[in-house]
């Protein structure tokens, strides 16, 4: 095999290869592929590669082609404890160099398999390295009939080969965790998706445009627009007017990073006209930049609660201003658990101090046995109330007449007399 013939089969196998690895999508052809291009485009006798399997020091050919009798009575070890280990595989492995070996006659450390390649015809060897990530993954060996085959020239193209493969290898894996990252989104995308779109929440994502990306339906119900509706309105079409300079304001904030979320009680405009009062929270979301790409909000209708809370507070109002003195009363230990402000007023005690005091201390006509023999029949549900007369005393002393009505109510949370 002349000099020329051997460069020029090299450069052809090189070429073989490189084609093969752009193409190839199945990790498993690629060593069989290269033992195969070596053999019959690049002139030699044998090819394989090997690897140790998990911990065993010993070498494994997992892909070969050409005279591989020689392999069925090879036997190759990582360890330089064995003489297995110390010929050119095993410093290969360990050392994650090239070894070339142009007479096997000569060299020493191929003792342990000279009869055995002599007997197939095989006179010179080069074995390389093959990376993964960094590591020393697998050996690449090829094989020629004629000492010396392996001159500076072949052992560059020989390396190129093996750089190629462990390219490949890392492209494989980059590859990989690419399909992997890819799925791990998807997965995130759909338990983001299935939460964005069964939130108990409204939940809404703009871009720094201010225009829409996405909402889910409970935004929508929350509004009463379908979503036709309002991809033709703008926000301020369904804000409250009073809420709009806000609105604007902290969206600025939100889009120059002066702020990173908001949290307020905002009011839209109901597509039926009414008023919705909702609880916004609104985050920025940013890119690998640092700089935000759009907004995302949670909306939590709250206008019952508004309404009620509304509704209570003005209930309280009335009953505080009421002419007639009002008390809530603790069934078990009867002390005062509220008190209207017209019954401090009259008492002269504050509010504080109506919390400390029972009914029997303003009322001297009664035991603490008498007023809770008097409770009995509401507390034993045989009356659903009592009506009498008796006498208060101030914090002064002085004593004023009263008509009582006493009712007994049960929640569950709570027992009390009104």
């Amino acid at each position: 095999m002349n000099e020329t013939l051997n460069t020029s089969q090299l450069y052809r196998a090189l070429s073989e290869i490189n084609q093969a690895i752009v193409r190839m999508d199945d990790e498993a052809l690629l060593f069989p592929l290269i033992c195969r291009i070596a053999v019959e485009h690049g002139g030699m006798a044998l090819a394989w590669v090997g690897r140790p399997e998990g911990d065993k020091p010993d070498l494994t050919v997992i892909a070969d082609y050409g005279q591989n009798e020689y392999l069925r009575g090879l036997k190759v070890s990582t360890s330089p404890d064995v003489p297995e280990g110390n010929g050119p595989t095993g410093t290969c492995w360990r050392e994650m160099r090239t070894i070339i070996t142009n007479d096997m006659n000569k060299n020493p450390r191929f003792t342990p398999w000279l009869s055995l390649a002599s007997t197939h015809g095989l006179r010179a060897s080069a074995v390389l390295p093959i990376t993964r990530g960094g590591e020393i993954y697998a050996v690449f060996s090829v094989y020629s009939t004629e000492r010396d085959a392996f001159d500076d020239t072949i052992v560059a193209l020989l390396d190129e080969v093996a750089g190629d493969v462990s390219f490949a290898l890392d492209n494989f894996d980059r590859r990989a965790e690419i399909e992997r990252s890819r799925q791990e989104l998807a997965a995130k995308e759909k338990h983001f998706r299935a939460y964005f779109e069964n939130s108990p929440v409204g939940m809404t994502a703009v871009d720094v445009n201010g225009s829409w990306i996405e909402m889910n339906q409970q935004f929508l119900d929350i509004i009463g627009y379908s979503r036709e509706e309002i991809n033709h309105l703008k926000w301020v079409d369904y804000t409250f007017p009073a809420d709009r300079e806000e609105d604007l304001r902290n969206f600025a904030q939100l889009i120059s990073g002066e702020k990173r979320s908001v949290t307020r009680v905002k009011r839209y405009l109901h597509k039926s006209g009414a008023v919705v009062f909702t609880h916004l929270t609104a985050g920025v979301v940013l890119g690998d930049d640092g700089q935000v790409i759009y907004i995302v909000t949670t909306v939590e209708d709250i206008t019952k609660e508004v309404l009620a809370r509304e509704g209570n507070e003005l209930l309280g109002e009335i009953l505080d201003n009421s002419l007639n003195e009002i008390y809530i009363i603790d069934a078990e230990s009867l002390k005062f658990k509220w008190a209207s402000l017209g019954s401090c007023r009259n008492l002269g005690y504050s509010r504080a101090e109506m919390a400390t005091l029972t009914p029997v201390d303003i009322k001297p006509d009664f035991t603490w046995d008498e007023f809770k023999l008097l409770l009995d029949p509401l507390l034993a549900g045989e009356k659903t109330s009592i009506k009498f007369e008796t006498v208060h005393c101030r914090k002064d002393g002085t004593l004023y007449p009263v008509e009582v009505y006493l009712q007994y109510f049960e929640t569950t949370l709570e027992k009390v007399f009104v």
